[in-house]
């Protein structure tokens, strides 16, 4: 539960936290919004635990970890 609070304070001040980091920077605010909004999930589904697996499994094919982990949740 204290994780699901912290994610939807964190969307609910996407505009803050965007226009902070725009400070002094190239692009304006709603780049970086646009960004946070748009490009990162933040729920984990079906599609987002699949493309996990394949992570680490090629991972585990290219030697770059000794085995791909199991992936579960504690509910």
């Amino acid at each position: 539960e204290l994780l699901i609070t912290a994610k939807d304070i964190g969307i609910e001040a996407i505009d803050r936290i965007s226009g902070e980091y725009a400070e002094g920077r190239s692009f304006p605010d709603s780049f970086y919004a646009a960004y946070l909004r748009d490009s990162i999930r933040f729920d984990l589904g079906d599609a987002e635990l699949e493309g996990m697996r394949r992570f680490f499994g090629y991972a585990e094919e290219l030697d770059l970890i000794k085995r791909a982990p199991d992936i579960s949740f504690y509910a």
